[in-house]
């Protein structure tokens, strides 16, 4: 039995429930004739479970993503009520809910946080291949060139004084200098040579030139403290390097250095009487060509370096 009331006079009434259809029924009231519909009431969750469970048992197995009823255990859509029994769904379930979905929000944060550091490093890694690094290669490959226009800078003053100092030789020769004046300027332009050192490209024609002028200084002391051998053996070697040793055949060179030579001998031997001082005269008349002949090598030199000068110059 179940008891009804009347909504309109409040008549109540008792019902046999296995009576009603599970659909409901309307029903009248005997006092004032008001006609309101009734259902069956459920008594527990175990009494509608029997009576609905053979009209949606089809629907429970391909509807597995609706939501379960904690009391009446059957899928329905509703969110915040179930639609069979009433039941409102308490605050902890929702909850555990918002529990579920934040640990699905954070089973995804892994793979932002790896997709935002990809996009970080990628965007350093381009940064630094297409613009950092020809940056960095451009200031080194400028600061080596301006390294380099330095030490051509320093380069060519350093063989400027060089230049200086061969020149002031060279004046000194044209005015007439002695011995001790052309030693001096050439220690000069040696210690100015020094200066440049081996690595300088023009440190080979400088050495040359000093070459020249160091050669005459030899024949010069030889012939100021009278060695003849030894001046006649740098003229030989100079004249056989230069490629001009068809000149000492066409002089009387061989003869003189053979006659000095012999001198020498017997001078040694102790041979006093031996026509000597004429050859003497000789070689020393083949020692001051041979310096002329040096001297002219050397201020080739000095023109080149000056032809080049003006040609860097024009080119600047």
């Amino acid at each position: 039995m179940m008891q009804v009331q009347c909504p309109h006079c409040k008549a109540t009434y008792k019902v046999d429930k296995k009576k009603l259809p599970d659909e409901g029924a309307n029903v009248s009231c005997q006092i004032c004739q008001n006609q309101f519909f009734i259902k069956r009431e459920l008594n527990s969750s175990s009494d509608f479970t029997k009576n609905h469970k053979e009209k949606i048992g089809t629907k429970i197995k391909t509807k597995a993503s609706l939501k379960e009823c904690p009391r009446c255990k059957l899928p329905q859509k509703g969110i915040d009520e179930c639609e069979y029994c009433g039941l409102i769904f308490d605050e902890p379930q929702f909850k555990i809910k918002s529990k579920n979905s934040q640990s699905k929000v954070r089973s995804k944060k892994p793979y932002v946080v790896a997709l935002i550091l990809m996009l970080i490093f990628g965007t350093i890694f381009t940064s630094y291949r297409y613009f950092i690094t020809p940056y960095l290669v451009k200031r080194a490959e400028e600061k080596e060139k301006q390294e380099i226009i330095k030490a051509e800078k320093a380069d060519l003053q350093n063989c400027k004084k060089a230049y200086l100092a061969f020149m002031k030789l060279e004046a000194s020769l044209e005015s007439g200098t002695n011995f001790q004046n052309y030693s001096n300027l050439l220690s000069n332009a040696k210690y100015e040579l020094n200066i440049i050192k081996v690595h300088s490209k023009r440190y080979g024609l400088f050495e040359s030139i000093y070459k020249y002028y160091n050669l005459a200084k030899k024949i010069w002391s030889a012939n100021i403290e009278q060695d003849y051998i030894e001046m006649c053996e740098l003229i030989e070697n100079f004249y056989k390097k230069s490629g001009n040793s068809e000149i000492l055949s066409n002089t009387e060179f061989y003869q003189v250095s053979a006659a000095l030579k012999m001198e020498q001998k017997f001078i040694e031997e102790g041979v006093k009487m031996y026509p000597g001082p004429k050859y003497r005269e000789i070689a020393k008349f083949l020692a001051q060509d041979a310096q002329q002949l040096i001297w002219i090598e050397a201020s080739k030199g000095l023109r080149l370096f000056e032809k080049h000068e003006r040609l860097i110059e024009s080119q600047q």
